[in-house]
């Protein structure tokens, strides 16, 4: 099996979702100011760029994502190109050619370049 990896770098670029936290990437230690390693704190939204939303997300007894298998979260998957989309509605979903029996879908929308 071919795994592709479609995570998008975290950087502070990344565009977050209105009222989520910032993005705050900053170096705690440096070895060149005597630090024994390197050290970054990073502080962020759980959806902050490539993420899996938990249904625990959008419904108050919704399966978390610590209980979701990684069976479910691989194998064949269809891409949803949006190349003018920033923001995933139904009516977008409506509009899609999604093909019939789709199990698994990656949105590539204009949020999926590294900014």
């Amino acid at each position: 099996m071919q795994i592709y990896d479609v995570s998008v770098p975290i950087s502070s670029k990344l565009p977050t979702w209105p009222g989520d936290p910032t993005i705050s990437i900053e170096t705690a230690s440096k070895i060149e100011k005597s630090a024994v390693v390197h050290v970054t704190s990073l502080a962020i939204g759980a959806h902050t760029g490539t993420h899996i939303d938990a249904p625990w997300h959008f419904l108050e007894d919704g399966t978390l994502i610590e209980d979701i298998s990684l069976k479910v979260l691989t194998g064949r998957v269809y891409v949803l190109d949006l190349p003018t989309v920033d923001l995933i509605t139904a009516k977008v979903l409506e509009e899609a050619e999604i093909p019939p029996r789709t199990r698994r879908i990656i949105f590539k929308t204009t949020n999926s370049s590294d900014g």
